[in-house]
């Protein structure tokens, strides 16, 4: 807040317009609606909203609605995945689920979001791609254990391998530790990608195998333009969850136990 009046002060002062790439729902919610640029991920790529409002702006930023369990994940990919995944939960509690893709990547939802999430209180539930479990793993020791020296050692690991920098006045990170374990889960997969190839690809043998996140995405989008199909977010979403349903109603046992599987860690996340 006091960032914004400091702007809106020198814009009257030396007669500037300011420009702000923001995530901050504090910003977005001072500023009048007028003033808004929402960016959409649409068919024909990254286009201005023509109809921007404040509710538009805080649903790309994956703001968690406080009536809901908010599920975020990192992107539409992992999004069109967890609303399948919706339908193994059990069905009183799915009215009550909010999905959202919060698009910003891991690190940024790391550092920053859950910082914000843990002083808001909000019922909120992060999951990540597979490549994420060094984040897990480093934040898995008890924190009653440490000593002031293994938090500093334990922070400069996640700064330096993980790429996560625990954000605000004087964190508490016993506190973050236990919000992460209570509150993140990471799927079995390196990323969405690699279930969306071994959906793609009928040879088993070819699909096989452990790539990185960046090798999946582009197997993912060599196929997709093999096969003649737009290899656009957007694009994907739809074919990614239209083959999902295939392998649901096909009872196609390596998805639905997986799915299965992430709907109960869900469940327990949520209680």
């Amino acid at each position: 807040k006091e960032l914004l009046r400091y702007l809106l002060q020198k814009t009257k002062d030396k007669k500037l317009q300011v420009v702000i790439a923001t995530h901050s729902p504090t910003i977005v919610e001072l500023l009048p609606e007028q003033a808004l640029v929402v960016l959409d991920e649409t068919t024909e790529g990254t286009t201005v909203n023509p109809n921007a409002t404040k509710s538009s702006a805080f649903y790309q930023l994956g703001q968690p609605d406080p009536n809901k369990i908010n599920i975020l994940t990192e992107d539409k990919l992992m999004l069109a995945y967890l609303e399948r995944v919706k339908g193994y939960l059990p069905q009183e509690m799915q009215p009550r689920i909010s999905l959202n893709a919060a698009v910003t990547g891991a690190s940024e939802m790391l550092s920053h979001q859950v910082p914000a999430f843990i002083a808001s209180n909000t019922k909120v539930i992060l999951i990540l791609d597979g490549d994420q479990q060094p984040f897990i793993d480093h934040i898995s020791p008890n924190p009653d254990s440490l000593s002031p020296e293994d938090f500093q050692v334990l922070t400069d690991n996640l700064k330096a391998k993980c790429n996560v920098t625990i954000v605000g006045t004087n964190p508490d990170i016993p506190v973050y530790m236990r919000w992460c374990k209570q509150h993140i889960i990471a799927i079995p997969q390196v990323c969405p990608e690699q279930i969306f190839f071994e959906l793609l690809n009928s040879d088993a043998n070819a699909a096989a195998g452990t790539f990185t996140n960046n090798q999946y995405k582009d197997k993912v989008r060599k196929a997709l333009h093999q096969r003649g199909d737009g290899v656009d977010a957007a694009a994907q979403y739809i074919l990614f969850k239209s083959m999902l349903g295939d392998a649901i109603r096909n009872e196609t046992a390596s998805v639905v136990d997986c799915m299965k599987r992430l709907a109960a860690k869900i469940e327990a996340a949520a209680k």
